[in-house]
C-alpha cells in the first residue's frame, strides 16, 4: 500500500491512482496545490500493484544513450512555432500518419494543464509548447494500454517520471509504444499557476469570465529569438497581447528560475539519466555550437537522445547532426540531473498565502542579489588573506 511520509519521495506521476484494481487510491492536493495520493484503507486488499507502479519504489540503472543528436524539424514554420527545434511535432505526424494516437500535456478551458489523447495533427497541435506546470494524468496510462492491446500505435509524451510510471504501469514492452521523454527541471505547483492567472492576468481582461476569452497560452514564444523567448498571452478579442513578458521579468517565470517552487521530489528525480526507459529524450540544444548541417538561426535546435534502435528508428527523415553525450550534460545539465534545491524553497508557498506572485518574485529577486554580494565579498575576503600569508 502506497503511503506518503516523506514527500519528496512521491512524484505525483498518479500511476498508483489508476492501477489500483479497487479504485481505493485518490489524488488529493496538499496546502501547495501539488497532488498526492490517499488511500482508504476500508477497501485496499494489499494487492501491491500501487508500489509495483511507483518510480520512487523502482529506482533503475542509470544508461547512457545509444546515439546523441542536434536535430530540426525540415518545415521552417513548424519549428518557429515549437519550443526548440520541432522534434515532437515530426514524431507525432508520423504516428498519427500511421492511424496512431498521440498522448502529451495540452490546457483545458480554464487553462488547467492535463494529458490528454490526440487522433488528428489538429489536436495534436494543443500539446506543442512546453508548459511549466505539472500535468494532471486523469486516465491516460488506462488509455494507453488499452490503444496498445488494440494494435494502435501510441505515441506517449511526458517527462521523465511520467514516462517511467507508463513503463512500469504497462510492466510489458510494446512494439507499437513510442515513449518521448521531455527533458525538465522541475514542476511548478497548478495552484500557483492558477494564482499568478487570477493575480495578473485575469484583472486585465474586462469580462465576467475572463479565463474564456484567453486563446492561447505561450511560453516560449519565439518572435524575438528562442534564446530570448517570451511568455505571451493571447486574448480572443483584443490585437494585442494580454501578456507579453520576457522569462526573466514574468513574475510566475522568474519564480521557476530561482528553483523556488518545484516539487520536492523533482530535486532529487528518479527518473533522469536514462532510468525512464524512454525510447527518445528531447529538450533545447542550449549554446549550440553551428556546423555544416545544422546552423543556429535563433528559431530553435533540439537535443535528441536516442535510448533504443526504436528510437533511431523514428528520427528518420529529421535534419539531424550527430554529437557528443558529454556536451548535452554540460548544455543541459538537466537532461541527467535534478537542479539544487534554492534555500528559499521551504517557506515559499507559506508566503504565497499572504503575498502575490509579483511581490514574492521581488523577494526573491532581492535576495538573490545580496546573497551574490555578500558572497563575492567572502570569496574577495578569502583571496585577499590567502595573498597576504
Amino acid at each position: 500500500m502506497i503511503k506518503i511520509t516523506n514527500k519528496s519521495k512521491c512524484c505525483g506521476c498518479e500511476a498508483c491512482s489508476q492501477i489500483c484494481p479497487k479504485k481505493c487510491i485518490t489524488m488529493k492536493p496538499d496546502e501547495e496545490g501539488f497532488m498526492y495520493p490517499i488511500v482508504d484503507e476500508s477497501i485496499c486488499i494489499n494487492c501491491g500493484l500501487c508500489e509495483k507502479t511507483c518510480p520512487e519504489l523502482n529506482l533503475q540503472e542509470n544508461k547512457n544513450p545509444i546515439d546523441v543528436f542536434a536535430a530540426i524539424n525540415p518545415n521552417a514554420e513548424i519549428r518557429f512555432k515549437s519550443s526548440s527545434g520541432g522534434v515532437f511535432f515530426y514524431l507525432a505526424e508520423k504516428i498519427i500518419n500511421q492511424g496512431g494516437a498521440v498522448i502529451g500535456a495540452c490546457y483545458d478551458k480554464n487553462w488547467r494543464v492535463k494529458h490528454e489523447v490526440a487522433y488528428t495533427l489538429d489536436d495534436v497541435q494543443k500539446m506543442r509548447g512546453s508548459k511549466y506546470v505539472q500535468s494532471r494524468m486523469n486516465d491516460v496510462y488506462l488509455q494507453t494500454k488499452k490503444l496498445l492491446q488494440n494494435g494502435i500505435p501510441v505515441l506517449f509524451s511526458g517527462t521523465s517520471c511520467q514516462i517511467m510510471a507508463l513503463k512500469l504501469f504497462l510492466n510489458k514492452e510494446y512494439d507499437k509504444l513510442l515513449a518521448v521523454e521531455l527533458i525538465c527541471a522541475g514542476v511548478p505547483s497548478p495552484l500557483l499557476w492558477s494564482k499568478y492567472l487570477k493575480e495578473e492576468v485575469y484583472p486585465k481582461i474586462n469580462s465576467s469570465q475572463p479565463s474564456q476569452e484567453i486563446s492561447n497560452i505561450e511560453f516560449r514564444e519565439k518572435s524575438k529569438g528562442w534564446k530570448n523567448f517570451r511568455i505571451v498571452i493571447s486574448s480572443k478579442r483584443a490585437t494585442t497581447h494580454i501578456v507579453s513578458d520576457f522569462n526573466y521579468e514574468n513574475s510566475f517565470f522568474s519564480c521557476v528560475l530561482k528553483r523556488a517552487v518545484q516539487r520536492y521530489s523533482c530535486y532529487s528525480c528518479p527518473a533522469k539519466a536514462g532510468r525512464s526507459n524512454s525510447d527518445i529524450t528531447l529538450g533545447d540544444f542550449w549554446n549550440y555550437q553551428s556546423d555544416d548541417i545544422i546552423v543556429d538561426d535563433d528559431r530553435g535546435v533540439s537535443v535528441v537522445l536516442a535510448n533504443t534502435e526504436k528510437g533511431i528508428h523514428f528520427l528518420e527523415g529529421l535534419t539531424l547532426t550527430r554529437r557528443e553525450f558529454g556536451e548535452v550534460m554540460m548544455k543541459n545539465p538537466a537532461s541527467v540531473k535534478s537542479g539544487m534545491c534554492s534555500v528559499y524553497r521551504k517557506n515559499f508557498y507559506k508566503r504565497i498565502n499572504h503575498k502575490s506572485v509579483r511581490e514574492e518574485m521581488a523577494f526573491l529577486k532581492r535576495h538573490v542579489l545580496i546573497r551574490r554580494i555578500v558572497n563575492k565579498l567572502l570569496r574577495l575576503i578569502h583571496v585577499n588573506y590567502l595573498l597576504k600569508y
